[in-house]
């Protein structure tokens, strides 16, 4: 979908009137006073896609949101990642906003050991920038950062601030009916925020995202629900457990925007499957294996290659969930003693089984 980016544009800014000239395929913004907001050129149509929600929720974690002091005359966006750099720069450059107009700051912890001759370079040559747009280098007090630092892309002025707002605005609330440009969304907000944790076997434990503000939190948190995800809200964070909440955020492809992230969540996924004890993952064998007849703990253990006691365990739970029901005994030649004969009840709702496997 299009959507024309006068749609965005205020027809006011600080009491004076916005004028738009037409050239080519651009608009021409201006306030005609004497210290108006510098002119700017954008592109006519904005493509309202996954692209674009994908930057709303980059911009939603690691975006300059703030109003105060300069922040309402710059976007900005702060992240050590060189690839979603170029994503944001890319962005602006569909917008007519030009790498010449961009201004960048890189920013350090002290645990930096590159000279700032290394950290310019590495930077300038991985965004290809000129040198001269770089503004300085600073060094955050009592905070540690990974490599070369991160880097704050801006852009100064105040108008284009207005536009972004209400971009930025109509797509958080298209996003609340939208399942594909919700999951979009998401994308950008965990590349930006979001960490994936592995427990000391190499198994993934659970994924994390810090939200601080309650409002945005509940936001965040209607959207994975939107999309039959599961998360916990606790102490300013989302966080996500659970096998079958794992494999519907790969559905989604919750991590594929950041490929460090995305590396560590398929590597903890598949080594979770592998070598992890998942109790679904059992459960799921034993409805599939008591679905058609009834079969004893013993004859499910065997067939699924699982313990009895792992077995013994699920048919209990899965029998307090009423999904599975004892329907008489048989005698097996391996004991004396005649053996419940377990079959499948109802089907039983993915929710429901993830209940007390956290």
């Amino acid at each position: 979908m299009e959507v024309d980016i006068l749609k965005f544009v205020p027809k006011r800014i600080d009491h004076r009137d916005i004028f738009v000239e037409f050239t080519g395929d651009l608009y021409k913004l201006n306030c005609n006073k004497i210290r108006p907001p510098s002119p700017i050129k954008l592109r006519k149509k904005i493509k309202i896609n996954k692209n674009l929600l994908e930057i709303v929720g980059l911009y939603f974690g690691d975006g300059a949101n703030s109003k105060s002091g300069s922040g309402n005359r710059r976007v900005a966006l702060a992240n050590s990642c060189v690839y979603l750099q170029r994503f944001w720069i890319q962005f602006l450059n569909d917008l007519g906003i030009k790498k010449e107009q961009l201004y960048f700051q890189i920013q350090v912890g002290n645990n930096n050991l590159f000279s700032d001759a290394e950290l310019l370079s590495y930077w300038k040559n991985n965004l290809d920038v000129d040198k001269r747009r770089f503004c300085n280098i600073s060094v955050k007090k009592d905070t540690k950062t990974i490599d070369y630092g991160l880097i704050v892309v801006n852009f100064h002025n105040k108008l284009f601030r207005e536009i972004f707002d209400n971009i930025f605005s109509f797509c958080l609330n298209i996003c609340k009916r939208d399942r594909s440009l919700a999951a979009s969304f998401l994308r950008g907000l965990f590349a930006a925020e979001g960490y994936v944790h592995l427990n000391k076997y190499g198994s993934l434990a659970w994924l994390d995202i810090p939200v601080k503000d309650n409002k945005r939190r509940r936001y965040v948190g209607y959207l994975f629900d939107y999309l039959g995800i599961k998360v916990k809200s606790t102490n300013e964070r989302i966080l996500i457990t659970s096998y079958l909440n794992f494999k519907k955020c790969d559905s989604i492809n919750l991590c594929d925007l950041h490929p460090n992230k995305l590396k560590n969540f398929e590597m903890g996924l598949n080594h979770l499957v592998t070598f992890g004890k998942v109790p679904i993952l059992s459960k799921l064998k034993i409805i599939a294996s008591i679905s058609k007849y009834p079969k004893t703990r013993f004859q499910i253990a065997e067939e699924n290659d699982l313990s009895i006691s792992v077995v013994h365990k699920a048919l209990r739970d899965l029998e307090i969930k009423k999904a599975v029901e004892r329907v008489g005994k048989i005698h097996i030649e391996s004991s004396l003693k005649p053996r419940d004969l377990w079959f499948l009840k109802d089907r039983i709702s993915e929710c429901a089984l993830m209940k007390r496997d956290y």
